[in-house]
């Protein structure tokens, strides 16, 4: 779950919890164990019986504390849920709105779990004690850099009576995944072009497909 870089608050009153999350598939997070050869007993096997169950979901299932490596030509998709965790008191009127923004465009994002007959926006509505409102929002990354997402609520405020904003900055880098370099040979009359391509990811990489281009002078 990502933390926000910076926030901008607009109210010192009691405000709901904004969450995001990262949504990908992480790699397995597998502790290694070394097992101990030691003499049978029906009281150790329920034992250990017992100790994994207790602890399977803990060792294998993390959830990440960021977003992660994030390459160019991924589809970034997040996660994002308003939560009312005061008691007692309900947030009338509230509603998101999510923008990402980089060096050369700004992106409005809307909940792509709408059908394209459906408003895909956030709709003001109550928020009661306990309850969250979510939306999980999807962008295809094109661009290398620095990228912004905003995330901006509004409530209306039970004691003034006035509509009160305030924003979450989330920031994440976008990197290229491979690395490109060319030698090009001069063979008599013709050229000779060689390209070398390096994965610069943690992760396997599959090339769908490869095409080739004959520039002509």
């Amino acid at each position: 779950m990502a933390q926000p870089s910076q926030s901008t608050n607009f109210s010192d009153n009691l405000q709901p919890t904004v969450r995001v999350m990262r949504l990908y598939k992480p790699c397995m997070h597998v502790a290694p164990t070394i097992p101990h050869l030691q003499p049978y007993s029906g009281a150790q096997i329920r034992s250990n019986e017992e100790s994994s169950s207790n602890l399977a979901i803990s060792q294998f299932l993390l959830l990440p504390d960021s977003f992660g490596d994030i390459y160019l030509g991924e589809l970034f998709s997040a996660f994002i849920s308003v939560v009312n965790g005061v008691q007692e008191i309900p947030f009338k009127q509230i509603s998101m709105t999510v923008r990402l923004q980089t060096s050369n465009a700004t992106h409005d994002l809307y909940d792509s779990r709408a059908a394209k007959d459906e408003l895909a926006v956030s709709l003001a509505r109550t928020l009661n004690p306990n309850e969250t409102m979510d939306m999980v929002v999807q962008h295809s990354l094109s661009e290398l850099g620095t990228h912004t997402m905003r995330v901006t609520v509004q409530y209306l405020d039970s004691k003034t009576n006035e509509m009160k904003p305030f924003r979450k900055f989330y920031r994440f880098n976008v990197s290229n995944p491979i690395k490109i370099r060319s030698v090009c040979t001069d063979v008599g009359d013709k050229y000779i072009i060689q390209c070398h391509v390096t994965n610069i990811t943690k992760s396997i990489l599959f090339l769908d497909e490869v095409k080739q281009y004959d520039l002509i002078s």
